[in-house]
């Protein structure tokens, strides 16, 4: 094969076959040229988009929407790009009507989701490109995706705080009556141990305090008042072995007590009156029946008779007063062993009530946290119903391109161009392969290495004429 080995003779191979690499090269780009004209031509529309933050302050305001732009973004571009979002744009837009009669709707949906494209500039642009054979169309349609998007990041938004809100107040409400039964339970077990708390813990020491002095006076009380039972018992019983029996002293009184009714009697009514008759007679009666020597000592009896009867109703006194003593002091004793017992269990019952107040604690915390936030969630849902949130903008709407953005003049020409200087340097090196001639000894002593050369004529051009000796005088001269 004679292929060239070096730079110089590849170059001289090109200028050798110049016609089969040419002539390849300009059909190539008469094809590029006509290829232009057959391709069908696709128009690219593009609307541009930004994204506006927060009118309020997320200082005073916190959004419920946490996730980034790009994240939203690629959630809402397959929202877009589902089949119902797609078919419905396909009929709005009247697209792919010829794929529709042809292929029906999933070729459609294929073509709207492959020329449908997404490009985020930044953090805060983003660029909606769609890819229409009707330059109109295409940016039509694009202002349509962009709408769409518009309106779906609104409706994504304002659900999330919604949906946000709607938790919290579910939470919220769990959590309330959670925290009521919890507090049920703590007033109920206060109201079960009641005394027994910490807090009653320096009320019971104060207490038990309070009846340990009161049992010391009590007990003084009784004291005092046994000993005085004793007087007054040696009192009575010294008066009465002084007075009369029994009988004189039961009729003196009666006679005593005779003429004192008399007195009241005529203070009220004259000595005619039935009652007035009847008790004189009653106590000239009862005069007449006066035991012997009550005359002149009939005075000192009766002091004496109230002598005794005011000491024997100073005794009955004096013994009731040691009954309630006794009785206040059993009452003291057992109200101290309650309070010392409700000592005892303090520990205990502050042990249990740590526990319940420790779970109540928590809800508490909880509620008021989840209390907080979904004040907050209800800001933001107001934030965005206000739409006063994160919102995207038609920054740059679509216009119908000028030019097509497919097939490229260029590539396609580049293409023609490649493919066409390609086949002819394929084809120059086939003709190379194929032609027979020597272009150099080097060339013949490698296809005939055992035949010597013995001599090189070298290349004679016709156009060329040598010039004589004596043709070059004659110029001379």
């Amino acid at each position: 094969m004679n292929f060239p080995e070096t730079f110089d003779g590849f170059v001289r191979l090109l200028w050798k076959r110049k016609f089969w690499v040419i002539v390849p090269v300009i059909l190539g780009a008469i094809g590029s040229l006509a290829a232009l004209k057959v391709i069908p031509k696709s128009y690219r529309a593009s609307t541009m988009i930004l994204v506006e933050s927060q009118k309020i302050p997320t200082a005073y305001v916190r959004p419920t929407v946490t996730t980034s732009v790009g994240e939203r973004l690629r959630t809402i571009e397959q929202q877009i790009k589902n089949r119902e979002n797609l078919e419905r744009i396909i009929e709005e837009m009247g697209l792919y009507q010829q794929e529709l009669a042809i292929f029906g709707s999933d070729k459609a949906l294929q073509l709207a989701r492959r020329n449908l494209e997404l490009s985020v500039l930044g953090s805060s642009v983003f660029r909606i490109y769609f890819t229409s054979r009707d330059r109109v169309k295409a940016a039509d349609t694009a202002n349509r995706v962009a709408e769409l998007f518009i309106q779906e990041n609104l409706k994504r938004r304002a659900d999330e705080a919604r949906n946000t809100s709607s938790f919290l107040e579910d939470e919220l409400g769990q959590v309330q009556q959670q925290l009521e039964e919890q507090e049920g339970l703590v007033a109920q077990y206060r109201l079960r141990h009641a005394g027994r708390l910490p807090a009653d813990r320096q009320g019971n020491l104060q207490a038990i305090n309070q009846l340990q002095r009161r049992l010391e006076i009590n007990m003084d009380s009784i004291d005092k008042a046994e000993l005085r039972k004793l007087v007054l018992e040696r009192e009575v019983d010294n008066l009465r072995r002084e007075q009369p029996t029994v009988e004189v002293a039961a009729q003196v009184g009666r006679l005593e007590k005779a003429r004192e009714e008399l007195i009241k009697l005529r203070s009220e009514f004259t000595d005619q009156h039935p009652d007035v008759i009847r008790l004189l007679r009653e106590i000239e009666r009862l005069e007449k029946e006066e035991p012997p020597g009550e005359g002149s000592a009939s005075s000192t009896d009766r002091v004496e008779n109230r002598q005794l009867k005011a000491r024997e109703a100073e005794l009955a006194s004096l013994e009731l007063d040691i009954q309630r003593l006794q009785t206040d002091q059993q009452d003291i004793v057992a109200g101290l062993t309650r309070y010392q017992a409700n000592l005892e269990a303090i520990p205990k019952v502050e042990q249990e009530l740590l526990q319940l107040t420790r779970d109540y604690d928590h809800l508490q915390d909880s509620y008021d946290s989840l209390l907080t936030k979904r004040i907050e969630a209800r800001l933001a849902e107001n934030l965005e119903q206000k739409r006063q949130s994160e919102q995207f903008t038609i920054l740059e709407k679509a216009i119908p391109p000028a030019s097509p953005f497919q097939p490229n003049p260029l590539v396609v020409l580049l293409i023609g161009f490649g493919l066409g200087g390609g086949l002819g340097l394929a084809g120059a090196f086939l003709r190379e392969q194929v032609d027979q001639t020597f272009r150099d000894v080097a060339s013949l002593q490698e296809a005939f290495p055992r035949v010597p050369v013995l001599g090189v004529i070298h290349r004679i051009d016709p156009e060329k004429r040598v010039v004589t000796d004596a043709e070059e005088e004659k110029k001379t001269a």
